[in-house]
């Protein structure tokens, strides 16, 4: 056997390896990351190192070597792909634009769509079946290593940016990010820049589900700017004023719980900045009550109890940021700054939307539901099979590979179709654990950007 042979045989026998492989060729291809960084490049320039090989490594690094940028640094060096020094690849993902890092995970969604099942099985109520439903929530970039002299001294963890995400909950993919160098800064002002990338990707028929954080007369202003609705959990910041009438639906949720629904206004009734509203309140044992308020205005076409179901799936973007973190070590930064760690964070949001890829064409081609396939359990077979495809053959001959092919989406749909393995399939409970509570614990934190910021401000004292 000669060693093309081998090396084909051994991509052959590790299909989800290569399944992953492909799907990213496809988003991060040099075509389209080429003219993705003419776009949004900022001051941003290419020297011996290009942009789309930045990228290579920092997905490499995620993927293949635990989000060590030493070792994906090294086994570049030895393909022949990377010939600087650790310093020089350091220091240029530590420059990083921060739109370039939004770019990417915008940008990804038309070609992954066009690999995406046409037709997906979702736990949206029928009532919302036309409508295109995101979650969006805020994420800060912890752990960030203290490699700058201008953060040695600082005191407590150090947190590196901050990202504003929206996941759609039909298709679980993470669709767009806005974000912030500043950890420490608040999601409110990052809202407008993500719902204008969210309106250029679903132009019409949005719904936005949103935590108490969002609950304010200027974010639901901004969501219905953009010809959207919403369903935000409920603040008391925000004073609710209900209708005069004091006309109150009452029923129970299709959990069985006692709710109360009402039409009102957030803010003063019929101010300028007030907003016309229905809030849903639960009655729940042993818990405060829950209580949302939406723009779905219309009671027969949107029963509580369905949007009680809608604003349950909330939690999904939860349980991605879970998965992100502990799958692709993002409790490792590689970069120092909060440029590099927007980088390393917009990479592994791609990475986990093809790990939703995979998921969706097994569900449909062996005919299970996406709730039953574990995403963690898919993204371990992929990182076990690339670390064991590069030890057979080198990482950058089996990509080169995968590459030089030029699948198109519907050649790159059929062979993830294929993919399967048994223990894929999620553990099921035996019996229901009763929630513990925990105290929260105190410590101290500043974002790498303040630090940097107050470091040079003392300086030109």
């Amino acid at each position: 056997m000669t060693q093309d042979e081998f090396s084909q045989e051994a991509i052959r026998r590790a299909p989800v390896a290569e399944g992953t492989l492909t799907a990213l060729a496809v988003l991060f291809s040099e075509e389209r990351i080429a003219a993705l960084y003419e776009r949004h490049r900022g001051a941003s320039y290419e020297g011996v190192i290009s942009f789309h090989s930045l990228v290579e490594l920092m997905y490499s690094a995620v993927i293949e070597h635990k989000a060590v940028g030493s070792s994906a640094f090294q086994s570049a060096r030895k393909t022949g792909k990377l010939s600087v020094s650790d310093q020089a690849a350091y220091g240029k993902i530590r420059r990083v634009q921060q739109s370039l890092s939004n770019a990417l995970v915008c940008d990804s969604m038309k070609p992954l769509m066009e690999m995406f099942p046409e037709v997906v099985e979702t736990r949206v109520p029928a009532c919302f079946s036309e409508h295109n439903v995101f979650c969006i929530d805020g994420k800060k970039l912890k752990d960030v290593a203290r490699r700058l002299r201008e953060t040695r001294s600082v005191a407590g963890r150090l947190l590196g940016g901050k990202a504003l995400v929206a996941l759609s909950v039909h298709e679980q993919l993470v669709v767009a990010m806005s974000s912030s160098l500043d950890g420490e800064t608040n999601d409110g002002p990052l809202v407008p820049e993500l719902l204008t990338r969210l309106h250029q990707w679903s132009p019409k028929d949005n719904i936005v589900l949103a935590d108490s954080q969002f609950c304010d007369l200027t974010t639901p202003r901004n969501i219905l700017a953009q010809g959207s609705d919403f369903v935000v959990r409920y603040h008391p910041k925000v004073h609710f004023h209900a209708d005069s009438e004091g006309v109150t639906a009452e029923s129970r949720d299709n959990w069985g719980r006692l709710y109360a629904d009402e039409s009102g206004w957030l803010g003063k009734p019929h101010g300028k900045t007030s907003l016309r509203v229905r809030r849903i309140t639960v009655n729940r044992e042993n818990a405060p009550d829950l209580i949302v308020v939406t723009s779905l205005q219309d009671t027969e076409k949107f029963a509580a109890s369905d949007v009680l179901d809608l604003y349950s799936l909330r939690w999904t973007i939860e349980t991605a940021f879970q998965h992100v973190t502990e799958e692709f070590d993002l409790r490792h930064m590689i970069g120092s700054t909060a440029e590099a760690t927007l980088f390393q964070f917009a990479i592994s949001l791609v990475i986990y939307n093809v790990m939703r890829l995979i998921q969706a064409h097994v569900s449909q081609a062996c005919d299970i539901s996406p709730e039953d396939l574990s995403v963690p359990k898919i993204s371990r077979t992929a990182k076990k099979q690339i670390a064991a495809l590069s030890v057979l053959v080198s990482a950058g001959e089996a990509a080169d590979r995968i590459q030089s092919r030029k699948l198109t989406a519907s050649q790159v749909a059929e062979l993830l179709s294929h993919l399967w393995h048994d223990d894929w399939l999620k553990a099921r409970k035996k019996k229901r654990t009763a929630k513990t509570t925990r105290k929260k614990q105190s410590g101290a934190h500043t974002s790498v950007y303040r630090a940097i910021q107050k470091y040079y401000a003392k300086k030109d004292v």
